[in-house]
């Protein structure tokens, strides 16, 4: 199993990850990801926690919450942001990209959320783009707590946030389409055949 490293600016942490472990990577324009890292745009990846370990500095993390679904960890000394848990989904994190010291092997595939960034940010690539994420299109596996977790065509499970109302309106084993509005917090269901 190949594994890369990452660290914060001032190397005190380190953490290593199989590199089969890191999702698609996407470049993000949302307010969050922006204001989370300083910048006009984020390249993250969502990560598998199951093979990753944290190789020196756990002690340097601190932790910030963001609402009820997000914690931002980063570097106390430095400030880099690391990774940021998803409070709702134990079995993986977003991971920084750009704090990688080694190559993932793969490239950003496409553009989320560009319909938040500024005016002055350009995008300058050929990669596809959305106003915020791609719809997920598959089968209910279970609906709890203002989430939905869908087994997708190609086999992946995604957990989304929806409105509590839609939770009772579909059951385990419905074919939907999740679809996120522009300055929503949740997505919609629809069923589809």
């Amino acid at each position: 199993m190949k594994k890369v490293r990452g660290s914060c600016l001032c190397g005190a942490i380190v953490y290593e990850v199989p590199i089969a472990d890191i999702g698609e990577i996407t470049t993000c324009y949302c307010n969050l990801c922006r204001k989370n890292h300083g910048a006009e745009r984020r390249l993250r990846a969502a990560t598998l926690t199951r093979n990753f370990r944290w190789v020196k500095g756990e002690q340097f993390l601190s932790r910030f919450q963001h609402g009820i679904r997000l914690e931002k960890q980063f570097c106390r000394v430095c400030g880099t942001p690391l990774i940021n848990r998803y409070l709702t989904e134990s079995e993986r994190f977003g991971l920084a990209i750009a704090t990688l010291d080694q190559h993932p092997e793969k490239t950003a595939v496409r553009h989320d959320h560009v319909a938040s960034k500024p005016d002055w940010v350009k995008v300058h690539d050929t990669l596809p783009t959305f106003d915020t994420v791609p719809d997920i299109t598959g089968e209910v596996l279970s609906l709890e707590r203002g989430n939905a977790v869908i087994r997708t065509n190609d086999g992946q499970e995604e957990r989304v946030a929806v409105q509590n109302s839609q939770s009772t309106q579909f059951e385990e084993g419905d074919r939907v389409r999740a679809s996120l509005a522009f300055n929503a917090n949740h997505y919609t269901l629809s069923k589809v055949s």
